[in-house]
């Protein structure tokens, strides 16, 4: 006993020395590294979308011996994991993929908050942005788009609060007196999260006719008076009003042999629902500057339309009304019943 602590604090000493210098090679070894790791694509079930945009990156710190801590990050991926996703907030479980190799650890975020909102789509009506340069006394005559509507996909709160698309702008710039420029333009400026769906065409054909100013004045000038407007597409449990005049006069060049009134049917697309959850009218009960655009009924390739008016509308929306059936209506439809 007496030797074994002849003089202890020399050994104690060359003790902790020796094992801080094992201690420092050790760590002189092992080093840490942070980088930017991509997020796979949240699984999602078909009913729901992002309401918000999950990060593209989140930060990894890889921990290792010198020698083996050269991974490349591109080969890794944070997964996100979660059962039964609803809407709303969600917590999601964020894995590291694939394994990592032995004696190589890593420290990151495990959880991720997910807003989940259900899918939607809607058929929108398309109004071109006209970038108009005009020489001399030509205007703005009749334009129309073909398709009048596309549909958009995204969530709902998102779709909720839109009623039209828009389009690049169109620039026409002309001297000549009498002119149909066509156009092909993606749709522009979606909200964050909508999009077109997938193998439908997100392009409209945008046709526009210029008049010269005496327009009016033209021996072969026709009008239609008075067309009354509706709805091109179907609007369940809603009515539609025109505010203000609730006809277009049509102006036509070269009246076609035939032609009648009745042949003529001015619409607007109506971008409009029901929201029965919130009892109310969707995205607004109000809906301003939606373009007129005519058809005909004999899909003449002739029938040359030089403008309507007016061009464009303000349209107002209300519940329909459920009308009950008189005693005598009542009656009759016992009576027919098998």
């Amino acid at each position: 006993m007496k030797r074994l602590l002849r003089n202890w604090r020399l050994k104690t000493g060359s003790l902790a020395i020796a094992v801080f210098l094992f201690v420092y090679v050790q760590y002189s070894h092992n080093v840490s590294r942070t980088v930017n790791v991509r997020i796979a694509e949240a699984p999602l079930p078909d009913d729901l979308l992002l309401a918000e945009r999950v990060p593209s990156f989140m930060e990894v710190t890889f921990y290792g011996s010198r020698d083996l801590i050269d991974l490349e990050p591109s080969e890794f991926r944070i997964v996100l994991k979660k059962s039964n996703p609803k809407t709303g907030e969600n917590v999601y479980r964020a894995e590291l993929t694939p394994d990592l190799p032995e004696n190589i650890t890593a420290t990151y975020t495990d959880r991720m908050k997910v807003y989940l909102d259900r899918a939607d789509s809607r058929m929108l009506p398309v109004i071109p942005a006209l970038d108009l340069t005009l020489k001399g006394d030509l205007q703005l005559g009749y334009v129309v788009t073909d398709p009048p509507a596309i549909r958009i996909r995204g969530p709902y709160q998102n779709l909720s609060t839109m009623d039209r698309l828009g389009t690049e702008a169109i620039r026409i710039q002309s001297s000549i007196a009498r002119q149909e420029s066509a156009a092909k333009t993606p749709v522009a400026g979606l909200p964050d999260l909508v999009e077109v769906p997938r193998g439908q065409a997100d392009t409209v054909n945008v046709t526009v006719r210029l008049l010269k100013s005496d327009w009016q004045n033209q021996d072969d000038l026709t009008l239609i008076e008075d067309v009354p407007v509706r709805c091109y597409n179907e609007i369940r449990g809603l009515e539609m009003k025109v505010v203000g005049d609730e006809t277009v006069d049509i102006y036509i060049a070269r009246e076609p042999p035939g032609l009648s009134r009745d042949q003529l049917r001015a619409y607007v697309f109506c971008p409009v629902y029901y929201d029965e959850a919130q009892a109310a009218v969707k995205p607004s009960f109000l809906i301003k500057d939606l373009p007129v655009f005519i058809s005909d009924r004999l899909r003449r390739s002739n029938l040359d339309i030089l403008t309507v008016s007016p061009a464009r509308l303000d349209l107002q929306f209300e519940k329909a009304t459920v009308r009950r059936p008189t005693e005598e209506t009542q009656g009759f439809k016992e009576h027919v019943l098998p």
